[in-house]
């Protein structure tokens, strides 16, 4: 599996919904952090910055998938953007799934779900409960 498919699953994995770029970054940093397999090959690189782990590589990666049609960007209400799976990228994400055990597949999606139910300011902060590394460079304020 190359990392841009395991972006692909997430996306899936919030079964239509939009995710803003911090639930991207920390569901595939969660995925890669509590799914050791996951990260043992083509994967991200996370480092500490503003508000954790970050890698800018899944934003490139977006765009590839974006192109190829697979996901969609929009520019959100927030000034931000917005990533979201497109059927293509769906029927795509079907074929991926058969790749992987099924119990990383309901992984993903229960750490999908988490990352979305949390407001911001809770996902930052769980995130450096659990990886106080990642707090490093951070400009969060609690």
């Amino acid at each position: 599996m190359h990392r841009e498919d395991w972006l692909l699953l997430v996306l899936n994995s919030a079964k239509g919904h939009e995710l803003t770029p911090i639930q991207l970054q920390k569901s595939l940093f969660l995925l890669g952090q509590m799914v050791p397999q996951v990260s043992e090959g083509d994967f991200y690189n996370f480092y500490p910055y503003s508000y954790g782990p970050f890698d800018p590589t899944i934003y490139f990666d977006a765009e590839k998938l974006e192109e190829k049609g697979l996901i969609g960007i929009n520019l959100g209400t927030n000034r931000w953007r917005e990533y979201f799976i497109t059927s293509e990228g769906s029927k795509y994400s079907r074929k991926l799934k058969k790749q992987i055990d099924e119990d990383i597949i309901e992984y993903i999606e229960k750490i999908v779900s988490l990352v979305r139910s949390l407001p911001f300011r809770k996902l930052v902060k769980l995130i450096y409960r659990h990886f106080p590394e990642y707090k490093a460079n951070s400009i969060f304020q609690e």
